[in-house]
Parts: structure tokens; C-alpha cells; sequence
């Protein structure tokens, strides 16, 4: 598991985003929050797509999933926006207060990043004016591991 706070150029504190292995064939899930005054301004988009790159690149991971509450249109918007494919809905998805919560579960493969890759060499192509960046939590991780959650991302 991995724990990165998402952080704006000048080291606010804006999020937290998490990857998990859920299965031992290299499929993984994928969650994410962040503080609602940060909300719309694409800071979840620009840390999923930090965190894609060290999952597929240095993780080896062939599948990231997500989900989200049906009636969460941002985290849907995000999903979308990173290049994640719906591939079920589900009433019953998750329990909270003792009701079911519908939700929707995406996924993004290995093969897709490769290839968005290869079609554009920029995969942040349109992030031009601010920054954030990615730091892990666990500050033992390898310094190579760190360098790379340590992206800038251009926005």
C-alpha cells in the first residue's frame, strides 16, 4: 500500500491519494480525497495521473481500479478525465450507515498507459500554469521511489 499527500506549488496540504494491491496477478485500486476547497480545480486528475505513472512504470501493475458513489459526479469527472473505463454499476455497491450505496467501478490497464503513452509523449499535455506535486507518506521508501512520486505536474 502507498500513501502520497497531494500538495499545491507552495506545499499546502490539499489531498491524500492511495493505491492498494487487491489481488496477487498485479491488480490494484486506487482512492482519493481531497479538502473541498480544492475541489474542481484539478488537483485529484493531476495526482491520479502522477500516481498512474510510478503504479505502471515502477509498481508493474496491470490494472488499477477505482470507484465511486454514483451520486459523486466530481470523482466520476475524475475517473473519466484520467482515461478510467466504466465497466460496472452496482446498487448494492457498499454499505454505509447500514444502507446500500450504488456505486460505479472503473478500471485503467497496464496497456492503456503504455499506450496513451506512446501517442503523446506529454501524458500532462494541458496542465500549464500552476503545480502540485505527489510526496509518499512513508518516508522509507527508496530514494528512486520517492524521486519519482516527486513529479511536478504543470498545470
Amino acid at each position: 500500500k502507498f500513501s502520497f499527500s497531494v500538495l499545491s506549488k507552495s506545499k499546502e496540504f490539499l489531498g491524500r491519494i492511495n493505491i492498494r494491491s487487491v489481488h496477487s496477478q498485479g491488480i490494484w485500486n486506487m482512492g482519493f480525497w481531497l479538502l473541498s476547497a480544492h475541489w474542481g480545480k484539478g488537483y485529484a486528475a493531476e495526482a491520479a495521473k502522477t500516481v498512474f505513472e510510478f503504479a505502471f512504470e515502477q509498481l508493474q501493475v496491470k490494472k488499477m481500479c477505482a470507484a465511486h458513489a454514483q451520486a459523486n459526479i466530481q470523482s466520476k469527472r475524475v475517473l473519466e478525465k484520467i482515461g478510467m473505463r466504466l465497466v460496472e454499476n452496482k446498487e448494492k455497491g457498499f454499505l454505509k450507515n447500514d444502507n446500500w450505496v450504488a456505486n460505479a467501478r472503473y478500471e485503467f490497464t497496464r496497456d492503456d498507459w503504455f499506450s496513451r503513452k506512446r501517442k503523446n509523449h506529454s501524458l500532462m499535455a494541458g496542465y500549464e500554469n500552476s503545480c502540485s506535486t505527489v510526496i509518499p507518506r512513508d518516508r522509507s521508501i527508496s530514494p528512486l521511489v520517492l524521486r519519482i512520486a516527486m513529479i511536478w505536474l504543470k498545470r
